[in-house]
């Protein structure tokens, strides 16, 4: 069975009152039918007793339990904790399991291990809950590369990269803050890689943190965005706030996304992208239009 490496990022668990939170996640991965993963912890320094903490759950784990290997030193935020982490990884696949995030059954990894062996993919992405403050949980629906034009395609805590994939492109762009998952994603199917999906959920993902700031987090979006569709049409003449408008709307310019599907460069699942993008802009233009 392939082995699989979880990568899981902390930092000031304790100040953020996030404590039970990872206590969820570290279970949830520690609980799985699969045996064949690695756990990777990387702590950014924390000072608040985090490192106490994850130290007791590790020393409470049986003593045939999968390997768990924890580092703490300073770091350049959650992106350079996860590159650092991806550099340690001894699996063929890498799942980044953050803090508030946790696994949706004790067959989640068997579940992802199972297309690890057929057709060695750059990346299997199963479907994911969301859970907000409430309490209530959602399964998100049509995760697909095709929606990368307008949103994140894939849950993180539901995604496993293939390692050798995620180190050519060097990781996680660290200028990013907030998206630098979505940035990653779109180089991913930018560069033609091609990768599986799942029916089954594999991920809980917990609503709220820094990717809840929803005027940050459209901004970077639209940094990523423009920058990545530089490679393979010159939009830099474009404005941020006509960029910004077409993300919040859902609306791009047709003629645009017709430039991109026709380049000699653009990978198919870019293509698709293009297309459901064309598609979902006509239909809120008539939509649009009728309600007037």
């Amino acid at each position: 069975m392939t082995l699989i490496s979880i990568i899981s990022p902390t930092y000031q668990l304790i100040e953020a009152g996030r404590q039970a939170f990872f206590t969820q996640a570290f279970a949830s991965l520690h609980s799985q039918t699969n045996c064949q993963f690695e756990h990777i912890i990387v702590d950014g320094a924390s000072a608040d007793g985090t490192v106490q903490h994850i130290s007791g759950l590790i020393e409470g784990l049986p003593i045939d339990a999968a390997p768990v290997h924890f580092l703490s030193e300073p770091d350049n935020g959650l992106y350079d904790a996860m590159n650092k982490g991806a550099a340690m990884a001894k699996g063929q696949y890498l799942v980044f399991l953050n803090s508030d995030d946790f696994f949706n059954s004790p067959d989640a990894l068997s579940i992802l291990s199972s297309k690890m062996e057929h057709g060695d993919p750059s990346y299997i992405f199963g479907r994911q809950f969301s859970l907000d403050e409430t309490g209530t949980k959602r399964l998100w629906k049509n995760m697909s590369p095709k929606s990368i034009l307008n949103q994140m395609p894939f849950g993180y805590a539901s995604i496993a990269f293939k390692r050798d994939m995620f180190l050519a492109l060097n990781g996680h762009d660290t200028r990013y803050k907030i998206c630098a998952d979505y940035d990653l994603i779109f180089r991913i199917i930018g560069g033609g890689y091609r990768g599986k999906r799942l029916k089954e959920p594999i991920g809980v993902f917990r609503t709220g943190g820094v990717s809840g700031d929803t005027e940050r987090t459209s901004l970077e979006h639209m940094r990523v965005w423009k920058v990545r569709m530089n490679d393979f049409v010159d939009i830099s003449h474009i404005s941020d706030d006509e960029i910004l408008l077409w993300l919040h709307r859902g609306q791009f310019p047709i003629r645009l996304l017709l430039s991109i599907f026709c380049q000699p460069n653009t990978p198919r699942d870019l293509r698709n992208a293009c297309m459901h993008a064309a598609i979902k802009t006509v239909r809120r233009i008539f939509k649009s239009r009728k309600n007037c």
